[in-house]
């Protein structure tokens, strides 16, 4: 067998071998190791080359956390100008942000399925990697979104007017993706967000036992949330209307301010 150092020589079907008996054995990290040096075998970095941009500062508002694909422009060490593919629209953003993404569709294809393994493994982790499957998952169903529509890809991939895939293994692909982000999600106490992606899920498998599930789920979590906050909001309550009455603060205090 090859040292590590020499992973990168690896062929990508000797790679998923090692990947698939590492997740085997329960070594997810490794696994995920082996996946991203696919990442890299698949994408050509730098400028001029096509990229997701994933923000993930994910605010729990019932949003989808924001993530399109674009070509880099130019590339800073904290920033990157990039163009969107749909609008054409220039951006800054951060360049921690920039995910780059394989030229060509083939190969984008194999990599959204990829960031969909990647992203189970970092749940099945003792420790889930929640934002690190998130992160995964987003960019998959943004690449899969994109692949629905003829026109879509065909703006943003050269190869994008023939495709060895039908629109059935998309769909089907995008809704383990919507359904993944919704688990993530879940772990991350973020219920609005994780109740928007599955309802994605839901509506592209109506009939899906799991996806009716998380939906149960995520109500439950939101009650009991919502529940949590009254109380906090009512020991606060209490806490400052005692503070008031006590030595620590008095409302005369307020008075010389």
């Amino acid at each position: 067998t090859k040292p590590d150092a020499l992973l990168e020589d690896y062929s990508i079907t000797e790679l998923q071998k090692r990947w698939v008996m590492l997740a085997k054995m329960g070594d997810y990290d490794a696994a995920i190791s082996q996946i991203g040096i696919v990442f890299l075998k698949l994408t050509r970095q730098g400028v001029g080359s096509l990229a997701c941009v994933y923000n993930p500062e994910c605010k729990d508002n019932g949003l989808i956390p924001n993530s399109f694909i674009c070509t880099v422009m130019t590339e800073e060490e904290f920033t990157s100008e990039v163009l969107l593919t749909n609008d054409e629209t220039e951006m800054t953003v951060k360049a921690s942000f920039v995910k780059y993404i394989p030229n060509s569709l083939e190969d984008a294809f194999k990599f959204a399925k990829l960031c969909n393994v990647a992203a189970k493994y970092a749940l099945l982790r003792t420790n889930p990697y929640a934002e690190f499957s998130a992160c995964c998952s987003t960019i998959a169903l943004s690449l899969f979104e994109s692949m629905l529509v003829v026109e879509i890809r065909e703006n943003i991939w050269m190869d994008g007017g023939v495709a060895s895939f039908s629109v059935k293994d998309i769909k089907q692909l995008l809704f383990d993706s919507y359904m993944l982000v919704t688990r993530a999600r879940i772990l991350q106490n973020k219920f609005n967000a994780a109740a928007a992606m599955v309802r994605k899920a839901v509506f592209l498998d109506p009939g899906n036992k799991s996806a009716r599930v998380l939906v149960k789920i995520i109500k439950q979590r939101q009650m009991k949330q919502q529940r949590n906050d009254k109380q906090l909001a009512r020991n606060v309550a209490a806490w400052v209307q005692k503070a008031m009455k006590s030595e620590e603060i008095q409302p005369s205090d307020f008075d010389r301010l």
